[in-house]
This record gives C-alpha cells, sequence and structure tokens, in this order.
C-alpha cells in the first residue's frame, strides 16, 4: 500500500501545509511533522473531506453572489395608464370634457398646427 508525504498532499489539494496540519488534528490522525506519511486511506478520507468542504464553500459563494444581484421591480400594468381615481364617487377614472375623444375641436385629418 502506498504512503503519501503530507507537504505532497497539501501541494495536491492546493493548500498550506499548516492548514492540512489542522485538518488532520480534528481528524485524529498523528503525525510528526509535514514530511510524515500518511496511509492512502487517511490520504483520501483527506481529499474526500477537502472537496467537501471546497463545494460547500462554493455554493456558499454561488448563494451571495445570488443575494448581491439588484431586485428586480415587480412586472404590472401598463405604464402612464391612470388608475382609478379616489375622489371620485365611482372611482373610475375621469373623462375629458369633450366626451374623452381628445379633439380639441381640431379635425383629426387636418394637420398644420
Amino acid at each position: 500500500m502506498a504512503k503519501v508525504r503530507i507537504y505532497q498532499l497539501a501541494k495536491e489539494l492546493g493548500m498550506e501545509n499548516e492548514g492540512l496540519l489542522k485538518l488532520l488534528d480534528q481528524m485524529g490522525v498523528a503525525y510528526k511533522s509535514h514530511a510524515s506519511t500518511l496511509s492512502e486511506e487517511d490520504a483520501e478520507a483527506v481529499r474526500e473531506i477537502v472537496r467537501e468542504q471546497r463545494g460547500l464553500e462554493a455554493k456558499r459563494k454561488e448563494e451571495e453572489a445570488r443575494k448581491a444581484l439588484p431586485k428586480r421591480p415587480p412586472r404590472g400594468g401598463h405604464h402612464g395608464s391612470r388608475g382609478p381615481r379616489e375622489d371620485h364617487p365611482s372611482g373610475l377614472p375621469a373623462q375629458e370634457p369633450d366626451g374623452g375623444k381628445g379633439g380639441g375641436g381640431h379635425h383629426p385629418t387636418r394637420r398644420g398646427f
């Protein structure tokens, strides 16, 4: 069975030796220094833990990035349309004095204002 040096495993995982030594302490794995060897089983357990930690960290960062995005305003009706009038008993929009035709006395086909 192959043995793996701690410093080589740290390099493989892109970690500092001290970080890997702390992880080994948390796992209860005995070692003397960064030059000590680990069994293949211990090395594989370390790899799995590091993969899980990185996966959780990536998900956390993705969630933070998603939360940092600006919120879109709610999509609603037409822009610029008149809503119901609160001061009118029917609640309907007010009509123009000319019946809502909006001509202002001008003929619709006449041009040249």
